[in-house]
């Protein structure tokens, strides 16, 4: 099982980032127990966006496809985490 959380706050340590890690370890003290005993790991991570140098879309007008982007910043990495 994986948990991401994705924080939108330029706050670290926050309540943003706070409510978010309480609700990570609420699910992994819940889940945990039931996925140990199946021998599953649950793996967590918390992405900052702030942290991330994310290129705004500006309706370049090339036809959209599934994955494409004319711009490669971290948003390529931050999607393929969903």
């Amino acid at each position: 099982m994986r948990i991401l959380g994705i924080n939108g706050s330029p706050m670290k340590g926050g309540n943003v980032d706070l409510l978010i890690q309480k609700v990570i370890q609420s699910c992994k003290e819940k889940k945990g127990k039931r996925q140990e005993a199946k021998g599953n790991k649950i793996n967590t991570e918390i992405v900052y966006l702030d942290d991330l140098k994310i290129i705004p879309c500006k309706s370049c007008g090339v036809l959209p496809q599934k994955g494409f982007c004319i711009y490669h910043d971290y948003m390529e990495k931050a999607s393929h985490k969903l």
